[in-house]
């Protein structure tokens, strides 16, 4: 991962850092793809999106200390870490509704027989 650093919108002060891999990322407006190169905020109340380079750099400027970015990529990490934690969760629970499935299907199988 990139360095992660802190940038200003004018007025608003979001977060950011650029990927080096293509990432899908959940925005509220839906699910939007992020190109290597391609900075991802968060916002002001948590939400996330992509930026092409030359927009970002267009619109934001860098803020704050070493110390507050490390903060910030702490902090950062820990949110990735609570999303994934999520969709794994949400995976074995579809994981373990199909095998359910399956098994109350061989059931009904050996039964009919």
């Amino acid at each position: 991962m990139s360095d992660v650093r802190r940038f200003r919108k004018k007025p608003v002060i979001v977060r950011a850092y650029q990927t080096e891999v293509e990432v899908v990322i959940h925005t509220l407006e839906g699910d939007m793809v992020a190109s290597p190169g391609d900075w991802i905020i968060t916002g002001v109340k948590a939400e996330r999106y992509p930026c092409k380079p030359d927009i970002f750099e267009a619109t934001y400027e860098p803020v704050g200390d070493d110390a507050q970015n490390q903060r910030d990529i702490v902090e950062q990490l820990q949110d990735r870490i609570e999303e994934l934690e999520e969709t794994l969760r949400l995976v074995r629970a579809a994981h373990f509704a199909v095998e359910g499935a399956m098994l109350l299907s061989r059931r009904k199988e050996s039964d009919d027989d």
